[in-house]
């Protein structure tokens, strides 16, 4: 069926994420002597993150004709929201509109969980943020299959 089809191919990105995720993180652990106990959040915000980013490619390539469109499509949404998701600059350095944008971007609640899973700071937000990538990942995932299936008709 299509969804399981779109599936496995998210599934394929989402592991190949994991992967370079998990050697970050590695490095991450041994340079900065983390405390075992951060692990199991940040390993949770990485499978939660690679889900979400994996359904945010499989959504961009079914939205478009040709490969050179997706490479596109995807940096013209990719660009900005490396700098508007607290990669590099704070959200609350941010003006309230551009953080009104950045909150409808998935990446800044990996970075925000990511970053307290790191530092050893989990809250209820952290919780929000990790349903926020499920969201985002179900969300994108639904519209992929939904515009490949009304491509495929």
């Amino acid at each position: 069926t299509l969804p399981a089809m779109l599936a496995g191919k998210g599934l394929g990105g989402m592991m190949f994420g994991l992967v370079i995720g998990m050697a970050a993180l590695v490095g991450v652990t041994i340079g900065f002597d983390l405390a075992a106990w951060r692990l199991a959040p940040a390993i949770l915000t990485l499978l939660l993150s690679t889900m979400a980013f994996s359904a945010l490619g499989a959504f961009v390539s079914v939205a478009v004709q040709e490969v050179f469109e997706a490479q596109t499509l995807a940096n013209l949404i990719r660009f900005p929201m490396i700098f508007l998701c607290g990669v590099f600059v704070p959200l609350d350095h941010l003006p309230a509109v551009l953080q009104v944008l950045a909150r409808a971007l998935p990446m800044t609640y990996a970075v925000e969980a990511l970053e307290a899973a790191l530092l050893g700071m989990p809250t209820c937000a952290t919780a929000l943020d990790l349903a926020a990538l499920a969201g985002f990942t179900v969300l994108l995932f639904a519209l992929a299959t939904i515009i490949l299936r009304r491509r495929l008709d």
